[in-house]
C-alpha cells in the first residue's frame, strides 16, 4: 500500500503542477484526500466488523456506514458460543414488535440499532459493514485502498483543490464589463475540475462497482433461530 505523503506528492507534481508544495497546507490536502475517499467508497468501500458487548436492546451504530446496515451488512447475536443470524424489521406504526419478532433488528432513532427481543447476560452483537475509507492523518500513514483506486483517488483529490480557484475566478469575473465578461467556459479552472473528475469516473468505469447487497447474504439453513 503507498504511503499518503508519496500519493500526496504524485498529486501535487502530475495533476496540480505545485511541483514546491507551496499553494496547499498539509491540512486542506487531508481535507480533499476525505472527500474523495467518501466519493470512492459509494463505488468500492471498506468491509469492517465491530463487537458489542450487550447490556440493553440497543448499541450505537458505526458513524462511517457507506449505507444503511440492513442493505449490505449482517447482524449476529452471540451467546453462549451459539450464533444467530438476525434479520432487519421494518418498523410499522401501531406495530408492537414481541415474542414473534425475536430474530429481527431495526434502527430506531436514528443512528441506533435496536434488538427485537431482550438480550441475554453476558451476550454479544457483532455488525459487518461496509465503511468509508479511512483518511491518513500523516505523510506516512498507509493509504487503505487498494492500487485500483490509486489513480480515481488522485484525480478526485485534484478536483476538490482547484474547485475553490474556478469558484473565486467566477466570482471576480461577474463585475467585468460586458465586452469583457466570460461564459461559463472561460474558466479554465473549473474546466480542469470537470475534467479531473471526468478521468475520476473513466477510471472507474473499467470495475465493476462493489456487490454489497448479496456480499453478506445468508443462505436458508444459516439464517434459522435455534
Amino acid at each position: 500500500m503507498t504511503a499518503w505523503g508519496e500519493l500526496k506528492q504524485q498529486i501535487l507534481f502530475g495533476l496540480l503542477r505545485d511541483e514546491q508544495g507551496e499553494r496547499y497546507t498539509d491540512e486542506q490536502m487531508r481535507t480533499y484526500a476525505r472527500w474523495a475517499l467518501a466519493e470512492l467508497s459509494a463505488h468500492t468501500a471498506a468491509s469492517d466488523s465491530r463487537i458489542y458487548e450487550l447490556d440493553g436492546r440497543q448499541v450505537p451504530l458505526p458513524t462511517d456506514l457507506v449505507e444503511p446496515i440492513e442493505k449490505s451488512g449482517l447482524v449476529i447475536y452471540r451467546h453462549r458460543q451459539t450464533d444467530r443470524y438476525l434479520v432487519a424489521h421494518r418498523r410499522m406504526p401501531g406495530v408492537v414488535v414481541g415474542k414473534t419478532h425475536e430474530q429481527v433488528y431495526f434502527e430506531f432513532p436514528a443512528g441506533v440499532l435496536t434488538l427485537g427481543f431482550e438480550p441475554a447476560p453476558a451476550s454479544q452483537l457483532i455488525l459487518h459493514y461496509f465503511r468509508i475509507w479511512r483518511t491518513p492523518l500523516s505523510d506516512d500513514d498507509r493509504m487503505e485502498i487498494p492500487q485500483f483506486l490509486e489513480l480515481p483517488f488522485a484525480y478526485f483529490v485534484a478536483a476538490f483543490a482547484l474547485e475553490p480557484v474556478g469558484t473565486q475566478a467566477a466570482n471576480v469575473r461577474q463585475w467585468n464589463r460586458r465586452q469583457d465578461s466570460g461564459t461559463p467556459e472561460d474558466n479554465p479552472a473549473l474546466q480542469q475540475v470537470r475534467h479531473f473528475i471526468s478521468q475520476a469516473y473513466r477510471v472507474l468505469g473499467r470495475y465493476a462497482p462493489q456487490d454489497r447487497e448479496t456480499f453478506y447474504r445468508m443462505t436458508p439453513e444459516g439464517a434459522g433461530w435455534e
